[in-house]
């Protein structure tokens, strides 16, 4: 997967990515103007499509140079069916352990975003391999020939996670379609 980033939103990329690693729990901060401008390209370096990129991931391993980023792309474009997908920095530690949790959901029947395991080429420099994985959206749904509705996310981090002993739910792992009536989740169910 070939990326292009000026020299600009490059800088504004650490920027970010800095900051939120100066924040006690490394959290990717929200701010005006953290979507920055890219282009997708072809092997040949031809422009695919124009894209906004920010910042991804929950933790510092994400955030280590060159970071995991979201991409979304802009103008009614798509890349292999996709118009928004996160590029998942992957670690020693986990490499490939959400790559085999989602294949292995997706070899079960659950309905799973797109996803694969792509070298990312920016500014025609290898940075290294990525976990390419689809955002929610009525394109994925539309791929996977199911009407679109409320999903769940999962954190694979948490598959062993004690629950008996309590736990609360992360409400950004929840996907609603734009025109759903309410907040779209019954949190008793839970």
């Amino acid at each position: 997967l070939r990326l292009k980033l000026g020299l600009h939103e490059i800088n504004n990329l650490k920027r970010l990515s800095d900051a939120a690693l100066s924040s006690p729990m490394a959290n990717v901060l929200t701010v005006p103007y953290d979507k920055l401008s890219g282009e997708l390209l072809n092997e040949a370096g031809t422009t695919l499509a124009k894209a906004r990129v920010s910042l991804s991931g929950r933790t510092r391993g994400h955030l280590e140079w060159f970071p995991s980023i979201d991409v979304n792309l802009t103008g009614g474009s798509s890349f292999s069916g996709m118009t928004s997908f996160k590029l998942n920095r992957l670690r020693p530690e986990d490499f490939a352990y959400e790559f085999i949790y989602l294949s292995m959901l997706n070899d079960m029947g659950f309905p799973v975003p797109r996803h694969d395991l792509v070298e990312l080429i920016l500014n025609g420099r290898s940075v290294g391999v990525y976990l390419l994985v689809e955002t929610a959206s009525p394109a994925m749904f539309t791929s996977q020939q199911r009407l679109e509705g409320a999903i769940v996310g999962t954190d694979p981090k948490k598959f062993f996670f004690n629950y008996p002993m309590g736990a609360t739910l992360d409400m950004k792992y929840f996907y609603k379609p734009k025109d759903a009536a309410g907040d779209g989740l019954d949190k008793k169910a839970f």
